[in-house]
């Protein structure tokens, strides 16, 4: 009666979210100002290399008696200078210490480590910790609700600043996504428009709990507990362009995760091509894996396969009836 096409579209990791500067404020105060801002809560995916305003990091730097400029490796013998402390905006472009003011030293040089944001949910309210060596190690609960899944970024160490070669233009820190972003859209082909309306969309059984270590370019292990994101509930009539299909924008965030077999998603629809509506369900196939820092876009479009019947009629059959008399 119908035929369905399922297209899939992956689309290439967002590597770097979010350019930011450390600079000094007056003389010395140390301030994180983000190449560029937006004044929203940055709940679901951060679509660009923007910071909102709204959102706190988590900062740690490092000092040793070493030249500006030192990769992580030459400090040797490093004083922990700011320790895993909450950072806030305090004007339209500078994020500072929340709880204090942190100033550079007049000596040596400092390498800095951030994840974002600082309220993410960490397993069990257990916050990051951080090493030179190993950089950072920290267990993540992943909210299937996407209403509530936060954009989780980490920035490594890199060279070392100090006041003077940081200047008026800061030390660049870049985030990198932790997390991957999926996006269903949907349309319609010719008569399809209007005659489907599509009413929920599940992502089925995806681990949202995990282990993550930031070493090299980041990575995920020890996933746990499955459960089903309820990605779209509502009344989406199809039409001739592609629509996004999710209740709350930009928050399927998922812990990067693969399996032997194909992840899925359960699709419902109404489907109003004949005299009366009818209730269908279809399972689609999402492949095997999501990797971290990637947005997954699947693309899916109905259309309609017209029912056309080929009429044939039986040979009679004779039937000789001899009549006796």
């Amino acid at each position: 009666m119908k035929k369905f096409l399922f297209s899939v579209l992956a689309v290439g990791a967002l590597v770097a979210c979010t350019k930011s500067e450390v600079k000094y404020e007056g003389e010395s105060e140390i301030a994180f100002r983000p190449v560029s801002s937006v004044n929203t809560k940055a709940v679901g995916a951060i679509p660009s290399t923007t910071y909102p305003t709204d959102e706190n990091f988590l900062v740690w730097a490092y000092w040793q008696d070493v030249p500006a400029g030192s990769d992580k490796n030459a400090f040797t013998s490093p004083t922990t200078y700011i320790d895993r402390k909450e950072f806030k905006n305090a004007t339209t472009k500078l994020w500072k210490g929340a709880d204090k003011s942190y100033f550079w030293p007049k000596t040596g040089s400092l390498v800095f480590a951030c994840v974002s944001p600082a309220d993410a949910p960490f397993m069990d309210n257990v916050l990051p910790t951080h090493t030179l060596a190993n950089e950072f190690a920290f267990n993540y609960a992943n909210s299937n609700n996407t209403a509530e899944t936060r954009d989780l970024l980490w920035a490594n160490c890199a060279a070392s600043y100090n006041e003077a070669t940081a200047g008026v233009n800061g030390v660049p820190v870049e985030f990198n996504h932790a997390l991957a972003w999926i996006t269903f859209r949907v349309k319609g082909n010719g008569a399809a428009q209007g005659d489907y309306t599509i009413t929920s969309l599940t992502l089925n059984q995806v681990m949202t709990g995990a282990h993550f270590k930031s070493a090299g370019n980041g990575s995920w292990m020890s996933h746990m507990t499955p459960l089903d994101y309820d990605v779209f509930t509502g009344s989406q009539a199809l039409t001739g362009s592609l629509v996004d299909l999710e209740t709350n924008a930009r928050g399927t965030l998922v812990i990067p995760q693969a399996k032997d077999v194909d992840y899925t998603a359960t699709l419902k629809y109404t489907n109003a091509t004949g005299d009366n509506p009818i209730d269908e369900t279809i399972e689609l196939q999402l492949g095997k894996s999501w990797e971290i820092g990637k947005h997954y876009i699947y693309d899916i479009t109905f259309s309609p396969k017209e029912i056309l019947i080929a009429p044939t009629v039986a040979d009679w059959v004779p039937v000789e009836m001899p009549i006796n008399y």
